[in-house]
């Protein structure tokens, strides 16, 4: 059987999951905290194939995994299509995690368990993450005022940017009430069958935030 070596946290690990989800392919997932083994959030997840083949970026894992299993697809065929799809998927796997997922996480967890680091969270920091958040769902709001996804039927770019707001989420970082189509959005992608792992996630001594389980947000 597959195996993925993840963090339940990591946005490039979740995206992995829902890939596996989407395509139902069965796999034995083991969960390590990066912390303990000097890993940073990028050098996961970590796929192993049944033959022993190790597969390592998440990016890479995905596409791999979406020829390997051709349904459903989770690019499209129009080469035009795809690009835009994969724009979105480097705007997320990129930009966004920069200044937004990556700040959040290691704001409220990574510098816990550093011991050279302040352990209360940075307020600056975070203040300015989460209005880099909003701004880039004020982008992402218009883009839905004439689409229902980011390229398409529910694809790969709909995942990797659900797999960054299912981790801000978990803290109750994203405001949802502020943009309506963005909630919508994710509501859909929430309530599909590949995301109720995501949902029983989490992290002793960080609970996630009431409503990160409701579908009905």
């Amino acid at each position: 059987m597959r195996r993925l070596l993840h963090f339940p946290l990591s946005p490039f690990c979740r995206k992995v999951r829902l890939v596996l989800g989407e395509k139902k392919l069965a796999y034995e997932a083991t969960a390590v905290k990066p912390w303990e083994q000097q890993r940073t959030l990028t050098t996961l997840p970590e796929l192993v194939e049944t033959d022993g083949c190790v597969i390592t970026d998440a990016r890479a894992i995905a596409e791999y995994l979406d020829e390997v299993a051709k349904d459903p697809p989770l690019l499209a065929p129009q080469p035009t299509v795809r690009a835009e799809a994969r724009r979105w998927v480097n705007f997320f796997d990129e930009r966004f995690w920069l200044a937004v997922t990556s700040v959040i996480l290691d704001e409220r967890v990574f510098k816990r368990f550093d011991p050279l680091r302040e352990r209360q969270p940075d307020l600056a920091r975070l203040k300015q993450a989460q209005q880099t958040l909003r701004d880039n769902m004020g982008l992402i709001e218009r883009h839905f005022e004439t689409a229902e996804s980011f390229a398409g039927a529910t694809n790969l770019a709909d995942l990797s940017a659900a797999s960054h707001f299912s981790c801000l989420d978990y803290f109750g970082d994203v405001p949802w009430k502020e943009f309506k189509l963005c909630r919508e959005w994710y509501a859909r992608i929430k309530s599909r069958p590949s995301f109720r792992t995501l949902l029983v996630d989490g992290l002793p001594g960080f609970p996630p935030s009431e409503h990160y389980q409701d579908l009905d947000f």
